[in-house]
């Protein structure tokens, strides 16, 4: 079959100009592979294709109906490649993104629109859910997700480092005394993540160390522990990248700023590397919004 395929550009060119020594022309082959070539393939069908003359070279029954479904098949891979041309040059179709609520306010709140408006032709699915979907099953393209990654051959894109720091308020310092070591905050009011529950597990440099806390205030959202810390009643375990224009202003300060939490890596899960362009251009424009926030 593959055979079969290669000759029918050779065959239709001969058929058009009734002769192979113009045909031989146009395809740029000598006269001898063109003759060669047909011969070979009038012998794969086991029908002749051409009647041949000295002066002229007329298709057969055969050959005409042969030719007709030719041009069909040629007329619709002509189609298929102007098809798949078209849409690199501006690609169209839809994409299904599914990602956490966190991730979308904190981080991509005001941002896709760009993406929208730039790329019309594609329209944009976005589910916001916290659960892991599995993309060979689920009928999504791409998935948000921070953290352990279960193993799996899908593919995965970081696109942030999410590097937890303390905060808190000037207002909470009124009543408190500015911590300086990790047994200091031992002292204060802490709003905490549930899974957190009364130990905070800090890291410098080499050093690692649990510090029991005072866990005053349980959230399931930074969001929240964003806005009691602002409030003045606790201190926080944010992603710096999160409260960096409370801390330029000075509504936050950061604490202990050598002690950290562990990092946490935010990515993008892929089915497949092998991504429709349209895919890769939101891929992309995903790693661009996430590399422009503040380390």
């Amino acid at each position: 079959m593959d055979k079969l395929l290669r000759e029918i550009p050779v065959f239709m060119e001969v058929a058009r100009q009734k002769g192979f020594t113009r045909a031989a022309d146009i395809l740029d082959m000598p006269l001898s592979t063109v003759s060669r070539r047909i011969a070979e393939l009038e012998k794969e069908l086991g029908i002749p294709l051409f009647f041949r003359n000295s002066r002229k070279v007329e298709l057969t029954e055969s050959g005409r109906l042969f030719f007709k479904h030719c041009e069909t098949i040629v007329t619709e891979a002509n189609a298929a490649i102007g098809a798949l041309e078209n849409n690199l040059k501006r690609p169209h179709g839809s994409i299904r993104l599914v990602l956490p609520s966190e991730v979308y306010y904190e981080f991509l709140n005001g941002k896709l629109g760009c993406f929208a408006a730039k790329w019309p032709s594609i329209d944009l699915h976005i589910y916001i859910s916290n659960r892991w979907v599995d993309l060979h099953f689920d009928d999504y393209d791409l998935n948000i997700r921070s953290g352990h990654l279960p193993d799996s051959d899908l593919k995965i894109r970081k696109l942030f480092t999410l590097q937890p720091a303390l905060y808190a308020s000037k207002k909470l310092f009124t009543a408190y005394r500015i911590p300086y070591t990790p047994d200091d905050i031992a002292t204060l009011p802490c709003i905490v993540r549930f899974q957190d529950g009364n130990e905070w597990i800090l890291h410098k440099d080499l050093y690692r160390e649990a510090v029991t806390i005072q866990s005053r205030y349980f959230v399931d959202s930074n969001s929240v522990a964003l806005d009691l810390a602002l409030s003045g009643v606790g201190v926080a375990c944010l992603i710096p990248a999160q409260v960096h224009q409370y801390e330029i202003s000075g509504e936050l300060i950061r604490l202990l700023p050598e002690w950290r939490h562990a990092s946490v890596d935010l990515s993008v899960v892929m089915a497949n590397t092998l991504l429709p362009q349209r895919i890769r251009l939101f891929v992309d424009y995903l790693v661009d919004c996430f590399s422009s926030l503040p380390q």
